[in-house]
């Protein structure tokens, strides 16, 4: 019987997200050879509902990545921030499937074109051609 709690334990370790349950408040993203960001970690439902309100702009090598318990279709809007965000919609594989662009201060949604386990949020004023980054696959150092 007990072989039996390991082996389920193991399957449930196995195919369960493993950033979701993530203690750090930061996590260093690596988009690209040449751009790493210390993302602040949302993996909360305060966290994810809160996201970059109220904050400072972001610099280029700042963001926030939003961790989800399982894949979804989520909605985000901008509200009460103070600058443009550029959303990289991540699968569970780690690839960029999609990126919005979402206006400072406003309540028009995006959503992804797919389901996503990741958000990652940047300043979107510090990037040009936000595009090149679909199909890239992110690293989490």
């Amino acid at each position: 019987m007990y072989n039996i709690f390991l082996f389920f334990s193991f399957i449930l370790l196995f195919f369960s997200n493993p950033l979701k349950n993530i203690s750090k408040e930061y996590i260093t993203v690596e988009i690209e050879p040449n751009l790493k960001v210390k993302a602040e970690v949302a993996n909360t439902p305060f966290k994810r509902a809160k996201g970059l309100m109220f904050k400072e702009p972001l610099e280029k090598n700042e963001g926030m990545l939003f961790i989800f318990p399982k894949e979804k279709a989520p909605s985000f809007y901008n509200k009460n921030v103070k600058f443009n965000v550029l959303v990289l919609w991540v699968n569970k594989d780690l690839k960029v499937t999609n990126v919005s662009i979402l206006n400072k201060n406003s309540f028009k949604t995006e959503r992804p074109n797919e389901k996503i386990l990741y958000v990652l949020e940047l300043n979107a004023d510090k990037f040009s051609n936000p595009q090149r980054f679909i199909g890239k696959t992110l690293k989490f150092l």
